[in-house]
């Protein structure tokens, strides 16, 4: 996981808080406490299966985003060009278990817009601790895993894409 820059984000936690209804859970069983909204690439009905880049035909921004001003701003001040854009919430106390997924050929990046006290992300057995406004990538194929031992959700922004040059 290496880590590109830290953005004043905290102004967008209540975007987030006041939408955390909208979230599609997951579908895997141990996973439930984790849930996502895609705001660009696919559309809102596929975000709510199985998200991959195969089966993306749209690369226009979601209705969900219109819920989102503020993020979405946010976003399109970055020089990137986006593939998806997936609004993550991991509920206090949840966790997603040890995985990897395929990277598809493109980077994957975690801008980090509430991480509470309590909650860590581990890659390849690094145990991480990201702040608010962290902006790291990662290599997806590694095992990797999420815990939230706090009393708040864990809010993140998921990006595949090209390399982000960061303004």
């Amino acid at each position: 996981m290496t880590k590109l820059a830290h953005h004043d984000v905290d102004y967008l936690i209540s975007e987030f808080d006041a939408n955390a209804d909208r979230f599609y859970h997951s579908t895997v069983e141990s996973d439930k406490e984790w849930s996502s909204l895609t705001l660009y690439g696919i559309d809102e009905e596929t975000s709510k299966t199985k998200t991959t880049l195969e089966n993306s035909a749209s690369t226009d921004w979601t209705p969900a985003s219109l819920l989102f001003p503020k993020t979405v701003a946010f976003l399109k001040d970055l020089d990137f060009k986006y593939k998806f854009i997936i609004l993550q919430k991991l509920d206090p106390t949840g966790k997603v278990e040890m995985h990897t997924d395929t990277s598809d050929g493109y980077d994957r990046y975690f801008l980090y817009i509430q991480s509470p006290v309590g909650f860590e992300f581990e890659i390849d057995g690094d145990i991480k601790k990201p702040s608010n406004g962290d902006l790291v990538v990662i290599d997806p194929s590694l095992p990797h895993r999420a815990i939230n031992n706090s009393t708040l959700p864990r809010y993140q922004v998921m990006f595949y894409g090209d390399k982000l040059v960061d303004k």
